[in-house]
């Protein structure tokens, strides 16, 4: 089991060098900045990844989705919401737009983060064009020890289907030469089956995020159901991962409890919690035996390298 993939392209040595797991059982967790950390800047925005990088943040997570025309872009959702995005010259636009549906030449029409965030008062509100792929891969080369989380968001209905989704997204990323450790996370098992098959036997580790929280849900009464099934839905995520061939699965710190992490790393699996924001709650699982540890908030956790 590998901790990130690295492309075809790059030297056995490097590979060697990354044979790892994403944490082990004797080490902290590794702390990831949620959407490239929202508590201090727009998320997933271009300021957000830029300045993530230059704190040192040992790992970023981005959310991946993929325009009209195939060009890969990070923002969380499918659609651009009109309380989080305006038109370029400020004015703002009535309902929501489908990603999917729109070019990234006219993608460019639009700007994010611009409107203050009422979940992170504190935030700098900064009104920008969304991040595409490529230039994300220019702004990390540069830090070649930063670990890369690729959330990727595919929606049935509302995207390309998982083959798009894998051969624009490791196209790429697999031809840049990037030494960055990275690994791929998503909410539906097809969607990392179809990034392992193009990779056709070459690294890649895989996160199942489970439960599935699908746009729009009530993220908690699905938190709530799951944990009512208690370990018949350890079960189910464990099975799922393992039919997926996953590496690893991210757990909501709602729902998991040290015992299902204990059994998942007893399986074979990686381990990450999310969205993990508390102090006293970053302290906790700083000591559990997960492999990491995602925040909106990456100074608070105890673990975080200083």
């Amino acid at each position: 089991m590998t901790f990130g993939s690295i492309s075809r392209h790059i030297p056995v040595y490097l590979l060697l060098a990354t044979a790892c797991g994403i944490g082990t059982a004797d080490t902290a967790p590794l702390v990831v900045a949620h959407r490239a950390a929202p508590s201090h800047w727009p998320e997933n925005s271009r300021s957000a990844v830029r300045e993530s990088l230059e704190r040192g943040y040992p790992a970023i997570e981005i959310d991946i989705v993929l325009t009209s025309d195939g060009v890969p872009v990070i923002a969380h959702d499918p659609w651009l919401e009109p309380d989080r995005c305006t038109l370029s010259d400020g004015k703002p636009f009535g309902e929501r737009i489908l990603v999917a549906e729109i070019s990234s030449e006219r993608l460019l029409d639009y700007k994010c983060g611009g409107i203050p965030d009422p979940e992170f008062p504190d935030a700098q509100v900064l009104a920008e064009p969304l991040l595409q792929l490529d230039e994300l891969i220019e702004a990390v080369r540069d830090y070649p020890e930063t670990w890369i989380q690729l959330d990727v968001k595919y929606e049935p209905g509302l995207t390309p289907p998982p083959e798009v989704f894998a051969e624009e997204i490791l196209g790429r990323w697999t031809t840049s030469g990037l030494e960055n450790p990275w690994y791929v996370s998503a909410n539906l098992p097809e969607l990392l089956v179809a990034f392992r098959d193009w990779m056709d036997g070459d690294p890649i580790t895989t996160i199942l995020i489970y439960p599935r929280f699908p746009p729009d849900s009530d993220s908690t009464r699905v938190a709530l159901g799951t944990e009512l099934l208690g370990s018949l839905g350890i079960r189910d995520a464990l099975g799922t991962a393992k039919r997926a061939e996953a590496d690893g699965i991210a757990w909501p710190f709602e729902i998991i409890d040290w015992h299902a992490a204990r059994a998942a790393r007893d399986s074979g699996l990686q381990v990450m919690v999310w969205t993990v924001n508390e102090e006293k709650d970053l302290d906790r699982f700083c000591r559990w035996p997960i492999d990491a540890l995602i925040t909106d908030f990456p100074e608070r956790a105890p673990c975080l390298p200083r």
